[in-house]
């Protein structure tokens, strides 16, 4: 538990500033410099898989309303416990996967409490970040600190090899502890890819992938917008309170949501395609790369290309219909046909009719040549 602190301390505390202030409200809290971690079976016994929660009441005096009144009026999380002590357990009750695994939990759930600090803190009339941006950032922060042991960079475009498998392999001598960080992330985000138009970046609490896929949206978009400086930008989003949700990213990067939508599913298909550039490759990540690496190493693991697309040959009669939700996206690979042929693509609501005056159902086109 010592180490599991000093690591908290000089490795991630540091990297929750590129979100803000942790202790920003920490004056009318309890007032003393510290972020509490209380470690409780309280937490086992939530959820066989959850690791730790944050609670936004705790940030209120107990006085300030009824639904308050049990409020700690402290900057505090909560996190499982080790409840099996064998050495050999797989479990994440037990000691081995519980010191892999509370690492990411402790950055990822006090970049919670650094949103909700910023919000209470700020004189102007706040309003809560929407669940699926607020759990992205959180997964930045988490991502950072992957970086900080696994020594991959922004823009790095890392892979699996030298970076993600010591994750998989905690038992390589050269791979230490191996702290599981990044495989949740990618996890989540192959299970959203391979139920692409059944999904969006934009769900709640009804959707565990958001884990993956929002975040994967906000790494992109932080690559792909964020100037010279990641923690600006990321500081830009965590600490506009006064908006939520879309607006803080269409805000910061200067493009409206159809743009980025669209930029943002076309890079999934096309990450490290030859010919690709900006906004349409993800610079942090190889994407393709990082899933052959865990269906070559993982039990039960991910396709090797997990994105489920619809394909045709270009120049071909084709029909695609589709119900997508909000924030959704179809998307079609057309493959090589005639040279001198012509594609006609035509947009309309199902059963043919016009799409209503004002919509924002698009298309996006990428050639590839």
């Amino acid at each position: 538990m010592i180490a599991l602190a000093q690591e908290f301390e000089t490795v991630s505390y540091p990297l929750l500033l590129n979100f803000g202030n942790p202790l920003a409200w920490d004056d009318s809290t309890d007032h003393n410099g510290r972020i509490i971690m209380m470690f409780t079976p309280k937490v086992n016994s939530a959820g066989s898989n959850l690791l730790g929660f944050v609670q936004s009441c705790d940030l209120y005096r107990p006085t300030d309303a009824p639904q308050v009144n049990a409020s700690n009026q402290a900057e505090i999380f909560y996190a499982r416990v080790v409840m099996d002590t064998s050495p050999t357990s797989t479990s994440l009750n037990g000691r081995p996967q519980w010191r892999r695994n509370m690492p990411s939990t402790l950055i990822h759930e006090s970049k919670h409490i650094t949103a909700f600090a910023e919000r209470f803190a700020d004189p102007r009339p706040a309003v809560n970040e929407e669940v699926w941006l607020e759990e992205a950032t959180a997964q930045v922060a988490s991502e950072l600190y992957g970086r900080a042991i696994h020594g991959n960079g922004w823009r790095t475009n890392a892979g699996y090899t030298g970076v993600l498998e010591c994750e998989v392999r905690p038992g390589t001598p050269a791979c230490g502890q191996g702290n599981f960080v990044m495989g949740n992330h990618f996890l989540f985000l192959s299970d959203f890819l391979q139920n692409f138009e059944r999904k969006t970046i934009l769900s709640g609490t009804d959707d565990n992938d958001i884990y993956g896929s929002s975040w994967m949206f906000v790494r992109w978009l932080t690559d792909t917008y964020g100037g010279a400086n990641e923690g600006n930008f990321l500081r830009g989003i965590v600490q506009s309170v006064t908006t939520s949700g879309v607006v803080n990213v269409t805000t910061p990067s200067g493009k409206t949501w159809p743009e980025l939508l669209s930029q943002f599913s076309l890079m999934l298909a096309t990450d490290e395609l030859a010919g690709v550039s900006a906004p349409f490759t993800e610079a942090s990540w190889d994407i393709p790369a990082v899933y052959a690496g865990y269906n070559r190493d993982v039990t039960n693991p991910p396709p090797a290309s997990p994105l489920a697309l619809r394909q045709a040959n270009f120049g071909t009669a084709f029909q695609a219909s589709a119900t997508l939700r909000g924030g959704g996206a179809m998307l079609v690979k057309l493959g090589a046909g005639s040279p001198s042929g012509t594609q006609v693509l035509d947009l309309h609501a199902m059963g043919g009719a016009a799409l209503p005056a004002g919509t924002n159902i698009g298309i996006a086109v990428l050639r590839i040549q």
